[in-house]
């Protein structure tokens, strides 16, 4: 629903070409202006390392933490294996998006209900009843090496960096006039910081869509105006409303 007087506001949003779309649609959809400013390009990494360990799969436990670990994934997967030898295997993944992501491959799995992170997937697989667990994580390279130690705990660990957010080739013109900018992951914002400096933010109002994120953000020495409830798009695109709205209400007083 287009709200009344939020034109006014400007947004960027950084995620890549391939996930901005739905961001940016439901921001527009709220009366605002978008400009899309992708900081982030998927480039796959460990082929090599990956196309053996498809080739030897043997884990009761995968886990996911982003649609790109999954589509990297299951391209090389599908490569060699039948989707039926993962009838047998507890699948993990980090939030909604993930979630929907697997289940295109008819797959079913397990998601947090509440807190939409890695360090809450431990929590679960520590209670999943498994007294033997060998857990395979195919995932970023940006991944925290602390909570790759908290897998480690839980059994048989094997990790392998699959793929890099890296800047992209061609860098975008910033608007000189936007007033707020949405950071969906810590990547987007490492980035962005790389890319435009530092400076750039400064009087924007900064969003974050979740905890991570904005512990970055953070030790950068910048102020997060707002953080999403949950670590989604939708709840976002939410935080954005509640505050479109009640930006419109103190204007009519």
């Amino acid at each position: 629903m287009q709200l009344e007087n939020s034109s006014k506001r400007k947004f960027v949003v950084t995620r890549n070409r391939e996930k901005s779309s739905r961001l940016a649609s439901g921001l527009r959809k709220l009366g605002v202006e978008v400009f899309e400013i992708p900081t982030i390009e998927i480039v796959p990494i460990n082929e090599a390392e990956l196309k053996k360990c498809v080739e030897d799969f043997s884990f009761t436990h995968l886990v996911f933490h982003s649609q790109n670990a999954i589509k990297i994934f299951m391209d090389e997967f599908l490569k060699k294996q039948d989707l039926s030898e993962l009838k047998n295997v507890k699948i993990y993944v980090v939030g909604k998006a993930t979630k929907e992501a697997i289940e295109k491959y008819g797959l079913g799995c397990v998601a947090p209900k509440e807190k939409f992170t890695g360090d809450e997937l431990v929590k679960i697989i520590k209670e999943d009843g498994f007294k033997e667990r060998k857990i395979f994580l195919p995932h970023s390279r940006l991944t925290r090496k602390e909570l790759l130690k908290e897998y480690n705990t839980l059994g048989e660990f094997h990790n392998i960096p699959i793929y890099d957010s890296v800047i992209p080739k061609e860098i975008e013109e910033l608007p000189e006039d936007f007033t707020d900018i949405i950071f969906t992951a810590t990547s987007t914002f490492k980035n962005f910081i790389k890319m435009y400096g530092k400076e750039s933010l400064s009087g924007k109002k900064i969003f974050s869509i979740g905890p991570i994120t904005t512990d970055s953000i953070r030790e950068c020495g910048l102020n997060v105006y707002k953080e999403s409830e949950y670590s989604t798009i939708d709840s976002i695109i939410d935080c954005v409303e509640e505050d479109l709205k009640n930006e419109n209400e103190k204007n009519k007083k």
